[in-house]
């Protein structure tokens, strides 16, 4: 309701009509102003929540964290749209809290769901910068895995130097060894990208048959900016991104109605109005009027609506779904017959979370903690000269099932998922773990058994002149050998 009269804005073409029909009801909306600040944050949640059923906010992660530790203690329900801290999603701390804004971590959940559960992987190298970004994703990533993958962990410097690097190279040495060919990189600093895309480990960490999966931050914030021939080596890699769009349809009408907008919408209501503006004689600019915002006003004010990108962007989407939410929510109870103005703790807390419904980023549906479900991600995968091919499918969570628009090109140049780990080399033969390919055993040396991953020394006495020896040949009589690894006897 604006302007002191109800505006049509073509909601049919914005939200689908509930199964369940319209039903008559009201809700009442109390708007705050917190300037960003934890404290006042608090306090407007715990004397709001005295007599409101729901706070819809309270913004930011800074802001969020602290309203919600207070939420359980006071049954409060609270909704939002754009905090995004991965510690929101503990259930046992912030038991009441629900939102819109996927969390920060929401790629690494699902890229482990697709490796080990829809593409079967049973062994990981999980590579991780500490620190802020990537220690969260990290201890995330591990506890989506079953008990029966079996991960090598490599922990790599928050903020890596050029003195890190030899520990770095020895660490990867080592992974190598162990015949992991299957990776997480979580990181993004370009001192960590270029060790991994070194020549020494290119060829079996980057190389044929290889797969890099990583979350969408790791190209843009780190790949990039290392140089091109690095920036190459990661031919193969696939990025996991979630989608959080809804139709075009009601992304075009919302735009619409936002452009329609006009002072006189604000102006019968004076707390939104100083909320939006921070100073009562501002009025907005949506191609109506133009009117200098307050220069007092600490975020701009009212000059946002000067530019319609900086007021449609994804966190009002969000935001309009979150008020959505309790629009469905309210008007499934209405129809069910519950009275909607007695309802509020944990039984409009777990109305919420039931609710699903197509919103202007997709489909609404949250978990059992609170947190958003995406109703699919984008796969990307890094072509030959660096540059990314998005788009190539789609992974749909619910199902784990990955439906593919194009085929997708892996690091050996086939659209064959390479395996979790590397087919036996033949007897004779050996893994080089520099090629990640099989390689002959050299003269004086023998593997008697498929699978080797080195070759042994003929003995004393024994002698091999050939490459690709499966066994070694006993000197003949009157010849003797008395050191090992050796091409050829000698006469007594």
């Amino acid at each position: 309701k604006l302007g002191g009269a109800r505006r049509a804005f073509g909601a049919d073409a914005l939200l689908p009509t509930p199964p369940e029909g319209l039903q008559n009801f009201s809700v009442a909306l109390t708007f705050h102003d917190v300037e960003g600040d934890p404290g006042t944050s608090v306090l407007c949640g715990i004397q709001e929540w005295q007599h409101a059923q729901l706070l819809l906010g309270a913004g930011w992660s800074s802001l969020a964290v602290p309203v919600a530790m207070v939420g359980p203690a006071v049954q409060g329900v609270q909704l939002d749209w754009s905090a995004t801290s991965p510690r929101l999603s503990d259930s046992s701390v912030f038991g009441f809290y629900s939102r819109l804004a996927p969390p920060d971590d929401t790629a690494v959940v699902y890229l482990s769901k697709l490796l080990t559960t829809t593409w079967g992987y049973r062994r990981l190298l999980i590579a991780y910068e500490r620190g802020d970004y990537g220690q969260p994703l990290f201890d995330k990533s591990v506890q989506q895995l079953a008990i029966d993958i079996q991960t090598e962990v490599v922990q790599l410097p928050q903020k890596p130097t050029e003195a890190d690097k030899p520990a770095m190279r020895a660490q990867l040495e080592a992974a190598t060894m162990r015949q992991m060919r299957i990776g997480v990189l979580l990181a993004v600093e370009a001192t960590t990208i270029e060790v991994f895309a070194e020549e020494q480990f290119n060829s079996t960490l980057l190389g044929p048959g290889y797969l890099w999966a990583g979350v969408p931050d790791l190209y843009t914030a780190g790949i990039r900016a290392v140089s091109g021939d690095l920036h190459r080596r990661w031919f193969g890699s696939v990025f996991l991104g979630p989608v959080w769009q809804g139709s075009a349809a009601r992304t075009a009408a919302f735009e619409a109605f936002v452009k329609t907008l006009g002072p006189d919408d604000f102006a019968a209501s004076p707390l939104l109005r100083d909320v939006l503006g921070c100073d009562s004689a501002s009025t907005v600019n949506l191609g109506k009027s133009r009117v200098a915002p307050d220069a007092s006003c600490w975020w701009g004010g009212l000059d946002m609506f000067n530019t319609p990108s900086a007021i449609v962007d994804q966190y009002t989407f969000w935001a309009f779904d979150a008020v959505s939410l309790v629009h469905y929510t309210v008007n499934r109870l209405a129809a069910a017959g519950v009275d909607v103005a007695a309802i509020g703790g944990s039984e409009l807390l777990q109305a919420i979370r039931d609710t699903r419904f197509e919103g202007l980023t997709g489909s609404v549906a949250l978990d059992e903690n609170g947190d958003r479900i995406p109703s699919s991600f984008s796969l990307s995968f890094v072509l030959a000269d660096g540059s990314v091919s998005g788009g190539v499918g789609t992974f749909f969570p619910e199902t784990t099932t990955v439906s593919w628009h194009s085929e997708p090109i892996y690091s050996d140049g086939t659209s064959s998922r390479p395996p979790d780990v590397f087919p036996d080399c033949d007897a004779g033969s050996f893994r080089d773990y520099r090629s990640s390919q099989c390689a002959l055993c050299p003269a004086g040396k023998h593997a008697p058994f498929a699978g080797s991953t080195s070759c042994l020394n003929c003995s004393r006495g024994e002698w091999s002149s050939t490459f690709g020896a499966s066994r070694c040949d006993l000197c003949s009589p009157g010849y003797a050998q008395r050191r090992p690894g050796q091409t050829a006897c000698s006469s007594c």
